[in-house]
C-alpha cells in the first residue's frame, strides 16, 4: 500500500499549529500587570471622568515623543496608542488616542 503525502496540506497543518502553540505563549510581562485583572486602559475614559479613576490601576502605552530632565525628576510626553489585547504592546502602526506626561522621581 502506498501513502499519497499532499505537501502542500502538511505545511498548511504544520505551520497552523505552530501559529496555535505561539499564541498560546504569548502573555502580558507580570511587570507591567499591576494589582489588577483589569486596569483601565482607555486615554478616553479617563479623560471623561478623570474623578472615576483616582487610585485606580491604569496601562497606558505608547511611543516617547519628548523628555524634559529637572534637578529631581524626569518628565516623559508618551502620544498614547491602543495596546494588544494579548501583551500589552503598544500597537505602534495605530494613530495617537492623546497624549499624557509621566513623572519619574529621578533623573534619567
Amino acid at each position: 500500500m502506498k501513502i499519497k503525502l499532499n505537501y502542500q496540506a502538511a505545511i498548511k497543518v504544520a505551520l497552523l499549529a505552530g501559529v496555535v502553540l505561539l499564541a498560546g505563549c504569548v502573555s502580558i510581562p507580570a511587570s507591567i500587570k499591576g494589582t489588577t485583572q483589569t486596569p483601565v486602559e482607555s486615554l478616553s475614559a479617563v479623560r471623561e471622568a478623570p474623578e472615576l479613576y483616582i487610585c485606580q490601576d491604569g496601562r497606558f502605552g505608547g511611543k516617547v515623543i519628548s523628555v524634559l530632565n529637572n534637578n529631581n525628576q524626569t518628565r516623559l510626553e508618551i502620544a498614547v496608542m491602543p495596546l494588544s489585547k494579548y501583551d500589552a504592546a503598544p500597537r505602534l502602526n495605530t494613530p495617537s488616542v492623546g497624549r499624557i506626561y509621566a513623572y519619574i522621581g529621578r533623573f534619567l
